[in-house]
């Protein structure tokens, strides 16, 4: 398992990140209107891989079926609530291969 840092308390960012020799470009987008994250993944060439992807703790964010790559987000204490403002400080991202 991979954890890859979160670098942003704004509402709407993006990071790269390399992933056990992929590079993927990470957009998180808050969705003020219906109070929730999304991510949005792209490979090294910017191409989309996964748009609109809905953040849910502890829940698979998206499995790349062509490199068995699966993106996760957990939270740093049992009682974390994902808000606009608690994404940066209140959980993780992580990456594992299958």
């Amino acid at each position: 398992m991979l954890e890859l840092p979160i670098s942003s308390d704004a509402t709407h960012f993006s990071q790269e990140h390399m992933v056990f020799g992929q590079h993927y470009l990470v957009e998180f987008e808050w969705i003020e209107r219906e109070d929730y994250w999304v991510a949005h993944l792209y490979d090294a060439s910017e191409n989309p891989i996964a748009l609109g992807l809905r953040l849910m703790p502890n829940w698979p964010i998206f499995i790349d079926q062509k490199t068995g790559i699966t993106f996760l987000l957990l939270p740093k204490t049992s009682n974390a609530l994902l808000t606009a403002k608690s994404l940066r400080t209140d959980f993780m991202l992580v990456a594992y291969a299958v």
